[in-house]
């Protein structure tokens, strides 16, 4: 027996790996929790290793697990290399990568074309979501904002953050391009999801503000944008995700700030080494978008 590769076996156990645990491979691959555990555990006796140590919420790869997994997800890109392109998207399992729909669409779509064109095999999902993704969604990557510092990830600073603020042409037009920054609380904020980053870009000037009645706090872009250049009040635009305003409708006033301790980073969970094609996938977006070749090895190490 020990002649003949277990391939079944094998792309069960890289299934589980993947997606991190029994139950999450067998909703994805639409088969038996059953089926799946007795592959991978005639895999672990047929290699005479433990893969996997089972917890409550999943799987945790081993030591050997993680080696192994390396090597044989190497193998099956191979295989599915020398099977041909002939469907390029039907038979591969595309790289899913987790964002904000903004962020997806600053960031990630413009690249899309280019590196699916030049990375052999390449196919990407994009899981849209609102909430931080935990990886349980099948997702291999994720950009994130905040710090750079998630438990159990490992991150990459793609974008830095700057706000500048941007109101409708009349508004504008009473402010002037670089009004005192105080005078811009004669009005009411528009402020998207939370005043932290009115807060902030208020306290680097030397005034302090708090959340008013008259402010509007507004979790999506798209309707905050669209407050502004209604006239409910002075938004923040967030340089490099947001479009850039219409002239026609809004206009930036006052300074731009870069947000203290705050970024867009490429993430990447810890517990889950990315499989080749997905490493290759990271490596041409962080170039495109700017990252040094120490970051990106960084990233990937």
């Amino acid at each position: 027996m020990k002649n003949s590769v277990p391939l079944d076996e094998i792309k069960a156990f890289v299934d589980v790996a993947e997606a991190g645990s029994f139950n999450g491979a067998a909703a994805r691959l639409n088969v038996a929790h059953s089926s799946l555990s007795r592959k991978v555990n005639f895999l672990e006796q047929w290699l005479g290793e433990r893969l996997f140590q089972r917890t409550p919420s999943g799987v945790v790869l081993t030591a050997a697990g993680a080696r192994h997994l390396q090597h044989f997800g190497n193998a099956l890109e191979l295989i599915r290399g020398s099977i041909g392109t002939a469907s390029r998207y039907g038979s591969l399992r595309p790289v899913q990568i987790s964002a904000v729909p903004g962020v997806c669409m600053a960031l990630l779509l413009p690249h899309h074309t280019e590196l699916c064109e030049s990375i052999d095999g390449l196919a990407i999902r994009y899981n849209l979501e609102r909430r931080l993704t935990d990886f349980s969604d099948g997702s291999e990557l994720a950009v994130r904002s905040g710090g750079g510092s998630w438990h159990g990830a490992k991150s990459a600073l793609i974008l830095e953050s700057w706000v500048q603020p941007f109101a409708n042409r009349r508004l504008a037009t009473m402010l002037g391009p670089d009004p005192e920054p105080a005078r811009l609380l004669d009005y009411p904020l528009v402020h998207l999801a939370v005043e932290t980053a009115w807060r902030n870009w208020f306290s680097r000037r030397g005034v302090n503000y708090a959340l008013r009645d008259i402010d509007h706090v507004i979790g999506d872009v798209t309707v905050s944008n669209h407050a502004v250049h209604h006239g409910l009040g002075i938004g923040l635009h967030r340089r490099g995700i947001d479009p850039e305003p219409a002239p026609d409708k809004v206009r930036l006033v006052g300074q731009a700030s870069m947000v203290p301790d705050f970024g867009y980073f490429l993430v990447r969970p810890l517990d889950k080494p990315l499989r080749p094609i997905a490493q290759r996938y990271a490596r041409g977006l962080m170039q495109r978008l700017g990252c040094t070749t120490a970051e990106i090895e960084r990233f990937l190490g």
